[in-house]
């Protein structure tokens, strides 16, 4: 590939990583979830860090990786010249990573981008290794490199994995996770132990490339061992059978890694590393010139897959959470609704009706009416009609059903209304009633309570014009009655009796009122309810314009009583939800879809290798 091809290459896949990783953070973690948690997410992160810096001096991490008495450090020493503690009776002898750079890399700061999460320090003693530390430190030291190499080698010693100090493990782990090149390192009679097989598969799941290197053991004993371990992996440890992201089994990807030995010597060096197969290139070939290239670039692939994969699982669950969470809240807004109409629906404004319906009779009689019923009684039926009317009103007759101020009414249906949502939501949501949820018991309580003391909004004044204007049509079609309407008396019309209201569901709680919905403020249910007040209207011929009123008010009065509901109760209670709501919505979701799809293709059509 030539250079000018690479780079075309190369270039949209790295802004694509780099969009990944910068859009999938701020996702992730205003969803409350964590990044690193991501399968993939730490070795991208990190590697990606170090592509970034490659520039005209690219870097390329390796790490010795193998159990106590392999001789990791031995071998670290033979490749860099820094000499790390190695050997002796009492181990484990390393207690925390060594890393040899070259020189141009003698700098703390340059080192924490190659190693994010590490805290470099300068190897000055050998004793900086031997003790324990976290998980988080880097001793560094330099080496000189022989001759100015394409690729820069920082080449890792990590802690032994099968000591019994437990911190070490995850020292090892961690490097594992960072570098491009692992070499697995084993001696003949530790290769088939099952914490050793675990540890390769492990390297064989994480690692861009790996090699694996059989120590103190001649070519024949290595082909023998080889061959033993690749018959074990292959049948007795199903974890090799698990796919990587790239889609090779972990089986796979040890058959295709390169394997060396190294025989007993009492005065080790590289000459004595030998490929166990011919077509095997040299080791230090894996970790200089094209071959290191292709390895820092090879070193993106597995991670970014690993990642697109979690990444995808990610947006899958985000996307259902998402349209779950917008399921409950239409569902809880359609409660709302019903509960709002529950209340709306069973009242009736008769005091307000009577008001408008001798207004507009008032306004509209001729005008010799005026002086002609002037100082006259109202004679016979008409009388007594206006009369009953006026003790109604009034709360002095006993035939027709009690009146209540609109208020108190309203008030105590909102209450019960809330009280039954709460019981209701309590039960279709158990996962937001625990002691700590929106939907807890005290909390509830809380958001009931500081409803009861907000104002009931007033009613608006749209369903009074569409009853002036049904009353002009009558009106020319009833002209004498409408005259004699004019004639009943002022009746004390008061501020108090236009919200005089009939309650039109008397027995059962709130459950019974809901159950009735559908009846409450029909024809034959409103006559029976109202009594008086509907009969006077019927002998006028007003009761279509009643009822027209009736239907007019259950719609306007519904949406007033909702918005109270949602912004004075439902918003108070649900405002930690909602706010979560909220957050996934103007979560970048869809732009972070179409960046993994983007990464995801480069991937798959082999234009990043």
């Amino acid at each position: 590939m030539q250079e000018n091809e690479k780079q075309s290459t190369l270039e949209p896949f790295c802004q694509g990583v780099n969009e990944l990783l910068v859009t999938g953070e701020k996702l992730v973690t205003s969803l409350d979830g964590k990044p690193d948690s991501l399968d993939g997410w730490k070795d991208l992160k990190a590697r990606f860090s170090s592509f970034q810096m490659r520039g005209k001096d690219p870097v390329l991490i390796a790490t010795l990786y193998g159990p106590s008495g392999a001789g990791k450090s031995t071998l670290f020493k033979l490749l860099t010249g820094v000499d790390v503690p190695a050997g002796g009776a009492v181990r484990p002898c390393s207690m925390a990573c060594a890393a040899a750079v070259p020189e141009s890399l003698d700098d703390p700061q340059k080192l924490a981008v190659l190693f994010p999460g590490y805290n470099a320090e300068k190897l000055v003693s050998q004793t900086q290794i031997r003790q324990t530390d976290g998980p988080d430190q880097l001793l560094f030291a330099t080496y000189a490199e022989k001759k100015k190499q394409a690729i820069q080698l920082v080449l890792v010693d990590v802690p032994d994995f099968n000591t019994v100090e437990k911190t070490n493990w995850d020292k090892a782990e961690k490097m594992l996770e960072r570098a491009e090149v692992v070499i697995f390192m084993v001696y003949d009679n530790a290769y088939s132990d099952d914490k050793v097989i675990q540890e390769l598969a492990r390297c064989c799941k994480k690692s861009a490339s790996m090699a694996y290197m059989l120590t103190m053991t001649n070519a024949e004993a290595a082909k023998q061992i080889w061959g033993d371990l690749v018959q074990k992996v292959s049948g007795r440890f199903a974890s090799f059978q698990e796919n990587r992201a790239d889609g090779k089994t972990l089986h796979q990807f040890l058959l295709e890694s390169p394997v060396y030995f190294s025989p007993r010597s009492e005065h080790p060096n590289l000459e004595n590393v030998y490929p166990l197969n011919e077509t095997t290139p040299p080791l230090q070939s894996l970790l200089q010139g094209f071959d290191a290239e292709k390895l820092i670039i090879s070193g993106l692939r597995e991670p970014a897959l690993q990642t697109l994969v979690s990444c995808t699982n990610f947006i899958e669950n985000a996307e259902l959470g998402l349209v779950g969470m917008q399921d409950r809240d239409r569902e809880m807004h359609a409660d709302l609704l019903q509960h709002a109409k529950a209340v709306a629906f069973n009242e009736f404004p008769a005091g307000r009706l009577v008001q408008i319906v001798l207004e507009e009779a008032k306004r509209r009689r001729p005008w010799y009416l005026h002086f002609i019923t002037r100082g006259f009684e109202i004679p016979g039926m008409a009388f007594k009609q206006g009369q009953k009317l006026v003790d109604w009103l009034r709360g002095k007759n006993e035939d027709g059903p009690s009146l209540f101020n609109r208020d108190e009414l309203e008030r105590k249906r909102l209450h019960d209304a809330t009280e039954h949502m709460g019981n209701q939501w309590r039960g279709n949501y158990p996962d937001l009633s625990g002691t700590d949820g929106v939907l807890s018991s005290a909390n509830c309580e809380n958001a009931r309570n500081a409803f009861t003391k907000v104002n009931i909004p007033e009613a608006g004044l749209d369903w009074e014009t569409e009853v002036r204007t049904d009353l002009a049509k009558w009106a020319e079609e009833n002209k004498w009655k409408c005259a004699m309407l004019a004639t009943i008396p002022e009746l004390a019309m008061t501020g108090g009796i236009a919200l005089l209201m009939v309650d039109l569901c008397t027995t059962g709680g709130f459950g019974f009122v809901l159950a009735n919905l559908g009846l409450a403020g029909t024809a034959g249910g409103l006559g029976a309810a109202v009594g008086v007040g509907i009969k006077f209207l019927e002998d006028y011929h007003l009761n279509t314009v009643a009822e027209n009123a009736q239907n007019k008010w259950k719609t306007q009065r519904t949406q007033e009583l909702l918005t109270h509901l949602d912004d004075n109760w439902a918003a108070v209670l649900l405002q930690s939800w909602r706010l979560k709501l909220k957050t996934v919505i103007d979560a970048p979701i869809p732009q972070f879809k179409q960046i993994c799809m983007r990464v995801q293709k480069l991937l798959h059509e082999g234009k990043v290798s």
